[in-house]
């Protein structure tokens, strides 16, 4: 019976593979094996003498690796272990020194040619281009067939071959010279490559011989062996910058170019061409004055709105307190509440428009009745004729003290004593009676008083005597507190009169308000063209909004979006050419002025002056349309034409010196003889 040999407890390894065999003793096997066929292959081969390993040792390693019994010594394989690190110890320490010597020479050899390069570039050739590498010998890069007596390449002296069996350095060669040889064979599309690269003295090739030179590699070219980086050459061409007014270079192109872009004569457009620019003009012109004539009236009538909307919320306020004292005085009188609120439902509206409150309602459209502006625009043209008649006469100056009162609290004091007077009719229409009665009201919170100063200059060197005459006009306003005693006003009067005056901004907003409530100019509107474009619908109706409402005044223009605070209040007139220059009136506008305010409310452009050939196109009056402009022969006094009475006769808006007002006259009757379309208009 065989002895059992024991395991040595030092060689014990923890784990085991699937087989059950210990894993260094099959790593062992693994790496005998290997090292064996090396070997044989380099024994074959004639490799290097000191990677040999001794007979008797290859066979005790052979034992060692084909015993699968386990019946070799231990003794044995610890031998054949040691021998085999020996010797791949010796093998790697080979390939190290042949892999150093040859990374050596290859930088050595990329240093070397850099200089070269160099040399050249700094030396310029008769086309004023550096010269490029020669052209290379032969050589390992060059040549496809290595010496025959290199055993290296796996060739014998007597011709015969056997498998190449090169050392690590070796193959590192070998690999770089197949690199080379695809290179060469089947160079890569795109890859900028000319000529072949020199040859190198230390792998076996003669040095570079002098040649004709090759012309530069294009730019970005790398270096000539791919595993040394090289920086990129720097192009020789120029580039045009991107940014605009750069410095661009002169290239025959660029100069030929030019030449024909000097030589082609500029288009110049036909009669067709100008009248097509021309209508194209106009169009974009038309198109852009709609979409602001639109803007602006969506505008205009979202402020519309919200005024509206306030006025309204005032007035109901104004009307409860109405209805409350209403029901007060019911409730005493048949002592119950709900025939009280009975009677006060049949009642209300009633009691509302006979109470000092209708003249909340006073704009509102009514047969025979002006709004609340129009009847105080009537009043200020008093106003305005007494100073003219005060201030007539030669003066060396006029000076005004003073101002008109408020007339947000003429119109609550109207209000109160007219409806709950011992003659008191309602307020909420201002028919010409009630104009009349408000009339008397201003005036008698307005008092005028003048006075000439005389001052009498003696003469001197220069000048003669001369007597100077200066124009003083006091203008004493009351309030409505002043009023209550010069009307006496008993205690319901007192009462409404205080709560009217805590709604001053709603009064306020009747008397700037731009609505249309007179019945003529309603019918001047409603005889519209159904298909009148929108942008001259716009200015129609917006200049029709100021029917009555505002003086005339010498050089008065307007660029206020809505009603100007400043109409109606006293201000000298400074344009000169004038009768009523340097006198004060209520303010207002001029015929151009008043254009001028209606396009720019609507959103259209202004010029300020219109003229027939320069920004106007005449028109017939046969075929004039709403509006068109309305000029005097000497284009002196200019109107906007809002549409045809009923005889077919044109009607036009204009701001009258005349009548001192904005009014509403026959074409022909009021002394107007041509008609010009804006350029912009259909």
């Amino acid at each position: 019976m065989p002895k059992i040999k024991e395991r040595n407890q030092t060689e014990k390894i923890k784990g085991k593979k699937k087989g059950g065999r210990p894993a260094q003793a099959s790593a062992r096997r693994v790496m005998t094996a290997k090292l064996k066929k090396e070997l044989a292959q380099r024994k074959q081969g004639g490799g290097h003498p000191a990677a040999e390993i001794p007979r008797d040792n290859f066979t005790d390693i052979t034992d060692v690796s084909t015993n699968t019994t386990g019946s070799a010594s231990a003794s044995s394989s610890t031998g054949a272990v040691e021998q085999v690190e020996q010797t791949t110890q010796a093998a790697a320490v080979d390939a190290g020194r042949f892999a150093k010597r040859g990374v050596s020479l290859a930088v050595s050899k990329t240093k070397r040619k850099r200089r070269e390069i160099k040399e050249r570039r700094r030396q310029p050739d008769a086309q004023g281009q550096p010269p490029d590498i020669p052209t290379p010998a032969p050589g390992i890069h060059g040549n496809d067939t290595p010496p025959a007596s290199d055993a290296r390449y796996g060739r014998i002296a007597d011709g015969s071959t056997a498998p190449p069996a090169p050392i690590p350095g070796d193959r590192m060669r070998q690999r770089a010279v197949d690199q080379r040889k695809e290179q060469l064979s089947h160079p890569k599309v795109g890859t900028a490559f000319q000529g072949e690269a020199p040859a190198c003295p230390h792998y076996g090739g003669p040095p570079p011989a002098p040649g004709p030179v090759t012309p530069n590699p294009p730019t970005g070219a790398r270096s000539i062996h791919q595993s040394i980086k090289e920086r990129p050459r720097r192009s020789a061409v120029l580039k045009e910058k991107p940014q605009a007014g750069a410095i661009r270079p002169k290239t025959r192109q660029a100069v030929e170019q030019a030449a024909r872009t000097r030589a082609a004569p500029a288009s110049t457009p036909g009669p067709a061409g100008k009248k097509a620019a021309a209508k194209g003009f106009t169009d974009r012109a038309r198109k852009k004055a709609q979409r602001e004539a639109q803007r602006g009236m969506l505008q205009k009538s979202r402020q519309t709105a919200q005024a509206a909307a306030d006025l309204s919320k005032r007035a109901a306020q104004a009307t409860v307190k109405a209805v409350k004292e209403l029901i007060g005085a019911l409730s005493a009188l048949v002592g119950g509440g709900t025939l009280a609120a009975a009677m006060c439902v049949i009642f209300l509206v009633a009691a509302v428009i006979a109470s000092p409150f209708g003249i909340l309602f006073a704009n509102e459209p009514s047969p025979g009745a002006v709004p609340l502006a129009a009847a105080v625009n009537q009043i200020n043209m008093e106003l305005s004729d007494k100073l003219a008649a005060l201030q007539a006469g030669t003066y060396s100056a006029i000076d005004i003290q003073g101002a008109a009162p408020d007339w947000r609290e003429v119109a609550a004091v109207f209000a109160c004593k007219t409806a709950m007077g011992a003659d008191s009719v309602d307020v909420a229409a201002l028919t010409p009676d009630r104009v009349e009665r408000l009339k008397a009201v201003f005036w008698d919170m307005c008092a005028l008083s003048s006075s000439v100063e005389t001052i009498d200059h003696p003469a001197t060197d220069d000048t003669e005597a001369w007597t100077e005459r200066k124009l003083h006009i006091t203008i004493t306003p009351k309030s409505a507190d002043d009023m209550r005693m010069a009307y006496a006003f008993s205690a319901d009067q007192n009462s409404t009169l205080t709560e009217l005056l805590d709604e001053l901004d709603v009064i306020g907003g009747l008397l700037a308000n731009l609505g249309i409530s007179d019945e003529r100019v309603i019918e001047v509107l409603q005889r519209l063209p159904d298909d009148l474009s929108p942008e001259r619908r716009a200015v129609v109706e917006t200049a029709c909004k100021l029917v009555g409402k505002v003086n005339y005044f010498w050089g008065g223009k307007s660029s206020a979006i809505g009603w100007d605070p400043r109409w109606g209040t006293l201000m000298k007139v400074t344009s000169p050419g004038n009768d009523t220059s340097g006198t004060y009136r209520p303010f207002g506008l001029d015929c151009s002025g008043f254009l001028d305010w209606v396009l720019k409310n609507v959103g259209l452009p202004s010029d300020g002056h219109w003229y027939i050939g320069r920004n106007l196109t005449a028109v017939s009056t046969a075929n004039a349309k709403p509006g068109d402009f309305a000029l005097y022969p000497d284009s002196s006094h200019i109107g906007m034409v809002v549409g045809r009475n009923e005889a077919g006769k044109l009607l036009v808006c204009h701001c009258a010196s005349g009548q001192n007002n904005i009014v509403i006259t026959e074409f022909s009757a009021s002394g107007f003889t041509a008609v010009g379309k804006l350029s912009f208009m259909d």
